[in-house]
């Protein structure tokens, strides 16, 4: 089996949805000199290799791929992550995204049967911590985001939450689930509040796209805490 297998069983179920992994690289800008991560679809498989054949040259030897196998050493410890090419709900496969300076975390990607995780590991503590979707770091520095969008198959949740770093621990701080609509889309603005672009369900006839985009909400972080505002 290849071992980007839900990829490509991702793009068979539609051409007219991005793809969840896909729609993450394009909106952080991960992989954008990389030929294959600009087509998205089938070329999925060759966009996701090479992101991580640039990741490993940039470790120094921290993070290493022995074929099926990708280790990462950390401070008092080895990481070791091993693709499982079995059929069906065992089947499971790690990708090597990078290290994120300012969030001083390694980031993999993970894919299973059905469904991706992002998967981050402190490079000074160790610690891992599974998201869905990529770190993207608000303006105070103090707190990123992560999105995850399956209007499609539903594999995904349809899902932002907001994380809190600091003293070399990251923590999960609030979560909002959409039950009819998916982001399509996040971006941090200047005062430190977090758009976010939604998608819903098509209600047109069979020659219309199956989503279509149906506003937007703002996240803030005030006194109670983050929240929806107006």
């Amino acid at each position: 089996m290849n071992r980007l297998f839900p990829l490509f069983a991702a793009a068979s179920l539609t051409l007219l949805a991005p793809l969840p992994a896909h729609a993450q690289f394009s909106h952080i800008g991960i992989g954008q000199d990389i030929p294959a991560c600009k087509e998205g679809g089938m070329a999925m498989g060759k966009c996701i290799e090479g992101i991580e054949k640039k990741a490993l040259a940039l470790a120094d030897g921290k993070v290493v791929r022995k074929e099926g196998v990708l280790e990462m050493s950390l401070p008092g410890k080895m990481v070791v992550l091993k693709n499982n090419d079995a059929e069906g709900k065992d089947f499971i496969d790690y990708t090597y995204l990078g290290y994120e300076e300012t969030l001083r975390q390694h980031v993999v990607y993970v894919g299973f049967h059905q469904g991706d995780q992002f998967w981050t590991y402190h490079g000074k503590t160790g610690q891992q911590n599974k998201m869905h979707g990529y770190p993207l770091l608000a303006p105070d520095k103090q707190h990123f985001a992560t999105w995850s969008v399956d209007m499609l198959a539903g594999f995904n949740p349809n899902l932002v939450e907001i994380w809190q770093v600091g003293g070399g621990q990251i923590s999960k701080v609030a979560s909002f689930k959409g039950d009819k609509w998916g982001p399509d889309g996040v971006e941090w603005q200047a005062n430190g509040e977090l758009l976010v672009k939604k998608v819903c369900n098509s209600t047109g006839g069979e020659n219309q796209p199956p989503f279509v985009p149906c506003g937007s909400l703002k996240i803030a972080n005030g006194k109670a805490g983050w929240a929806i505002v107006p």
